[in-house]
């Protein structure tokens, strides 16, 4: 088994996460992975969101062709004046 996670399952991971915020907000509670959150855990949500997000923006970057994240250069058009 491979302990590789594809852009497919970030996202997923990542859309949890946003469904959990959203229902703690409401004073609901919700379960992301056999964990059971409530109000309490809004913090520990909010960092989940944020580390999701970077290895959807780390995967992205690798998918298209990126070395690595922090070596990504821009393109701009038009002409430099």
């Amino acid at each position: 088994m491979s302990n590789t996670i594809t852009l497919e399952q970030a996202i997923e991971q990542r859309d949890a996460y946003l469904a959990a915020s959203l229902a703690v907000t409401r004073n609901q509670s919700y379960t992301v992975n056999n964990r059971h959150m409530t109000r309490v855990d809004a913090r520990y949500i909010a960092s989940q969101i944020t580390f999701w997000n970077h290895q959807i923006k780390t995967l992205t970057a690798l998918a298209a062709g990126a070395k690595s994240p922090g070596n990504m250069i821009g393109v701009f058009s038009g002409s430099a004046r």
